[in-house]
């Protein structure tokens, strides 16, 4: 009551998934500059691949509590994935293309007297952006954990005000290359904040 529970299987066949292609040249000209090392990304095809997983969502209100806590409710769900992906030249196999193995979030939420709200915590896991000639030189953006926030009033049975907060802790973008003590990139990001209004027809 008041809630929902479920879980799906889910399993995908792709036929040349595109990907991105990273490789190093020696010795060469690029728009009419020599460079002893040039590396180049560009989107190829890949062969093949395939993304098997499971889906778990819980989400739950709770109006027995006493007021106002009785427009409490909390939503999880996690995805988990198995993946792989075959590349023309290579003979071994790789993570299918920017798929995370976990997926989670967890948020608390409210809803009661025109308002709605919502605290929730998100969870990327490792996952692969582009691909070298071997595992050596594969590229992957490191694991990501998000917290956001968003309250909004009804102020018209369509229209509401909204502020949504992202990234509040301030979480870096990171990338590396094969191992994670190989950082390839490190981006830094403050909070963001957006103000609106929404409207359903």
């Amino acid at each position: 009551e008041n809630g929902v529970v479920s879980v799906g299987v889910f399993h995908k066949s792709i036929d040349n998934p595109v990907y991105t292609n990273s490789f190093t040249l020696s010795d060469t000209t690029f728009q009419g500059r020599a460079y002893e090392q040039l590396d180049v990304s560009r989107p190829e095809n890949a062969e093949s691949g395939e993304i098997s997983g499971i889906e778990f969502n819980w989400q739950q209100f709770f109006p027995a509590l006493p007021a106002p806590f009785d427009g409490l409710g909390i939503n999880f769900n996690y995805t988990f994935t198995d993946s792989s992906a075959t590349i023309f030249g290579r003979e071994d196999d790789v993570p299918f293309f920017g798929q995370s193995d976990e997926i989670g979030n967890i948020a608390l939420l409210y809803e009661k007297y025109g308002f709605e709200a919502r605290v929730a915590y998100s969870l990327n896991s490792d996952s692969l952006i582009s691909a070298g000639a071997n595992a050596d030189g594969d590229v992957y953006r490191a694991e990501r954990k998000v917290f956001d926030a968003k309250v909004s009033y009804r102020v018209h049975p369509r229209a509401r005000v909204f502020v949504e907060f992202t990234n509040i802790d301030e979480e870096p973008l990171s990338s590396y290359q094969a191992t994670p003590a190989r950082v390839r990139g490190y981006e830094i990001y403050s909070w963001n904040a957006n103000v609106g209004v929404s409207w359903n027809l």
